[in-house]
C-alpha cells in the first residue's frame, strides 16, 4: 500500500507531466499560427505579382490565338487559357483573403467533370488513365468552380505521385440521402453529392492516415504539407467534408461530399463515363 505522502508525489509528478504535454503542444499550435500568418502575408503578396505575370501570359496567348492554327494546336492553346483564367482567378481570390464564398455559383457537377477531363489527364501524365464515371447529370452544388477544380487537381497529383506515374484515377460522383446511402437517379429528396478520387496504388500507412489533413504535414521531400490542408479548407468552406482512406481492394480513395442544391432548370445532357489515356 503506498503512504499518503507517496501518493502524494505521483500525483505531483503526473501533473507536471500532463503540464509539459500541454506546454509543448500549446508552443506547436502557436507556431502554426505564426507559420501561417506570414504565409498568409507573403502569398498576397506573391499573388499580386503573379496576377501581373498572367496577364503577360494571357496577351502572348491572345496573339498566338489570332494565327491560324490546326485543331491539336487550337486544342492545346484551349486548354492553356483554361489554366491560366482559372490560376488568374485564384491569384485574385488569395489577394482578397478568404472571400471565395463570393465566388460561389450552382452548376452540375457531371458537366464539369466532362469539361475538366483533359486537364486531368495532362496533369496526370502519359502514364496514369483517368477515368470520369458520372451518370446523373441532376446533381448539382454550389461552390467556387477554380476552387474545386484545383482540389481535384492537388488529388490526382498526389495519387500520381504515389503511384510512381503508372496507375489508374477513377473520378466518379454519385447522390447519397441524408443517412448516407445511394440514391437513385432522379431522386427528390435532397442530401449529399459525392465526389471520390479512387486510385491503384498502395494505399495510405496506417501511422500516418490520421495526420495527412494537417497543414505542413508532409511524406514529400520537398513537399509543403498544404495541398491536402487547402483541399480541406475549401470543403469546409463549401459546406462539405472530405475523407481520406484506403480501397478494400487496394488504393487511396479521397471522398468529397457536398451538399445536394436544388434547381429547377433541365439538366445539360453528359457523357456518363469518360477514359482520358
Amino acid at each position: 500500500m503506498l503512504s499518503s505522502n507517496h501518493g502524494a508525489q505521483v500525483m505531483i509528478i503526473e501533473n507536471e507531466h500532463i503540464a509539459s504535454l500541454a506546454e509543448a503542444y500549446y508552443i506547436k499550435e502557436v507556431g502554426q499560427l505564426a507559420r501561417m500568418a506570414e504565409m498568409g502575408a507573403r502569398s498576397s503578396s506573391m499573388a499580386h505579382d503573379l496576377n501581373n505575370l498572367l496577364q503577360i501570359i494571357v496577351g502572348n496567348l491572345d496573339f498566338v490565338a489570332a494565327r491560324p492554327l490546326d485543331e491539336k494546336a487550337a486544342r492545346h492553346l484551349a486548354l492553356a487559357r483554361v489554366g491560366v483564367e482559372r490560376c488568374t482567378h485564384l491569384a485574385r481570390r488569395t489577394m482578397k483573403q478568404g472571400c471565395s464564398r463570393d465566388a460561389a455559383g450552382l452548376f452540375q457537377v457531371p458537366r464539369f467533370l466532362e469539361e475538366m477531363a483533359d486537364r486531368l489527364s495532362f496533369a496526370g501524365g502519359h502514364g496514369i488513365t483517368i477515368e470520369i464515371v458520372a451518370t446523373d447529370a441532376t446533381l448539382m452544388i454550389e461552390a467556387d468552380e477554380a476552387e474545386l477544380e484545383n482540389a481535384l487537381l492537388n488529388l490526382v497529383l498526389n495519387a500520381r505521385d504515389a503511384m510512381g506515374g503508372q496507375g489508374r484515377i477513377r473520378i466518379s460522383c454519385h447522390a447519397s440521402q441524408a443517412g448516407g446511402s445511394r440514391s437513385g437517379e432522379g431522386t427528390a429528396a435532397l442530401g449529399k453529392v459525392v465526389l471520390l478520387v479512387e486510385d491503384t496504388g498502395p494505399g495510405i500507412a496506417p501511422e500516418i492516415q490520421g495526420a495527412v489533413l494537417e497543414r505542413f504535414f508532409t511524406t514529400k521531400a520537398h513537399g509543403t504539407g498544404l495541398g491536402l490542408a487547402n483541399v480541406r479548407a475549401f470543403m469546409a468552406e463549401a459546406g462539405g467534408t472530405l475523407a481520406i482512406g484506403n480501397r478494400p481492394e487496394g488504393g487511396a480513395v479521397a471522398t468529397l461530399s457536398f451538399p445536394q442544391a436544388r434547381t429547377d432548370s433541365p439538366p445539360a445532357h453528359v457523357r456518363s463515363r469518360i477514359h482520358v489515356d
